[in-house]
């Protein structure tokens, strides 16, 4: 019987019951009843154990490795991961014993029968990658999983859940090719999952879309990631679940609250400014814009920052608002978890134009004393100004002036003490000028 698509491949599954755990290490997943872990290298072993409480060797593991060539053996690597293993008590299954891309040339493909013979304690498992993003691949691999299964050369069933595999593959196709495997009997096991992260938005998305159908999936015995610090194999996708400054990313925080039944999702957010004013006074002028997620302890706090209308005002992804034109927006944060909660908070926003700008900027229009005492002061330059308006840093008019024809106005106002803005207007633009009240 032929199948388009045939590797051969074989985990070797060893229990770690015997092991002698030297260290109290409390890795994500334990005391669950699956497991998970990760691909291990020397570039991912710094606590390696505080995450993962199973192990696989990478590239170590794969008889293309060990003897490359026919009787020169090198363990390193193995043996190196088997030993992280037996210290902190954790499963290894080892990675792998017959891999298409990665076998040396002059082994005959009598694998299963092989592996059974001389491993006869481990658990056999075929592994495959792009298999549950399509239910014809699904259908093709359980035929081969049955001829394994009339020889009783199978243990479980493996599938690596890459990226590549479960990206643009809807949580309904992925949980029904798995429901499909499950169906012949045997456990299985999410052998070599990654997801890709371009952004950290992006990757915690997916992270909180598609690890949760396989973590809940009852015949899904447990989940190994393929690395999760920079330098894994998806390093050019960021794939990685930690900066390089040992700092996690959100896909990471999330996924340890996930496991351990810790989430806690946003309730409210409350939006203000770091100076506490809500309004910008000039154009290219930036404000900062601070959200406050409750309750404090939200798992994942990020928010996206969005103003509308856009062509007044534009911000960036940590909330620095920069002024365009003349007029309000309302600036919103919206918490990243899938809460869908979101604030909002108006700014007023008034900028020099050309024209009085020039008046302003050669100093035409000048106020003092500046700071004003006890709310007196005098604005001297204001011919052809038709309207003064006396604004406060919450963007609030607190007095005007009309009907102006002169060339200075004496002013005098009872207001708190604090910086105000004085927007000066000549029938067709604004200029705007500071002044501090004492």
């Amino acid at each position: 019987m032929k199948y388009k698509k045939i590797l051969l491949i074989i985990c070797l599954f060893a229990s770690s019951a015997s092991f002698g755990q030297t260290t109290p290490i409390k890795p994500i997943a334990d005391g669950n009843t699956k497991f998970l872990g990760s691909a291990w290298s020397s570039g991912q072993n710094l606590n390696f154990q505080n995450y993962w409480n199973q192990v696989t060797p990478e590239n170590g593991g794969k008889w293309g490795s060990v003897e490359r060539t026919r009787n020169v053996m090198n363990w390193s690597d193995m043996d190196a991961s088997y030993a992280l293993a037996k210290k902190y008590n954790m499963l290894f299954k080892a990675h792998t014993l017959i891999w298409g891309a990665q076998q040396p040339s002059w082994i005959a493909i009598k694998s299963f029968r092989m592996a059974r013979k001389y491993f006869p304690k481990s658990k056999l498992i075929l592994n495959e990658y792009s298999v549950i993003n399509s239910s014809s691949t699904t259908q093709n691999y359980i035929k081969i999983i049955k001829l394994l299964q009339a020889e009783n050369l199978i243990d479980g069933i493996g599938e690596q859940a890459h990226a590549f595999t479960t990206a643009g593959t809807s949580a309904t196709t992925l949980k029904a090719n798995l429901d499909a495997l499950a169906a012949t009997g045997l456990p299985i096991y999410l052998t070599e999952m990654d997801i890709d992260g371009a952004t950290d938005l992006i990757q915690l998305k997916e992270m909180q879309r598609v690890f949760p159908v396989f973590w809940k999936h009852p015949s899904v015995m447990g989940i190994t990631f393929w690395g999760f610090r920079v330098g894994l194999w998806r390093n050019d996708q960021k794939a990685y679940l930690i900066n390089l400054n040992g700092t996690e990313r959100p896909a990471m925080t999330w996924l340890k609250a996930y496991v351990n039944d810790t989430l806690t999702i946003t309730k409210s957010i409350a939006i203000s400014t770091s100076d506490g004013s809500a309004a910008i006074m000039s154009k290219g002028a930036s404000l900062n814009m601070v959200a406050n997620v409750l309750p404090a302890n939200t798992t994942i706090p990020n928010v996206t920052w969005t103003v509308a209308p856009t062509t007044l005002a534009s911000i960036d992804a940590n909330g620095k608002l920069t002024a365009v034109a003349n007029g309000k927006v309302t600036v919103t944060a919206t918490a990243w978890d899938g809460s869908g909660i979101k604030g909002s908070m108006d700014i007023n926003i008034y900028y020099q134009t050309t024209g009085l700008s020039d008046k302003s900027l050669t100093d035409q229009i000048t106020i003092y004393p500046n700071p004003a005492d006890n709310g007196n002061f005098t604005i001297k330059g204001i011919e052809g100004i038709k309207r003064i308006e006396l604004i406060n840093m919450l963007g609030e008019k607190v007095t005007g002036f009309g009907s102006l024809n002169q060339s200075s106005i004496n002013i005098q106002v009872n207001v708190p003490e604090g910086i105000y803005i004085l927007n000066l207007f000549d029938g067709k633009q604004f200029v705007s000028k500071k002044i501090v009240i004492n």
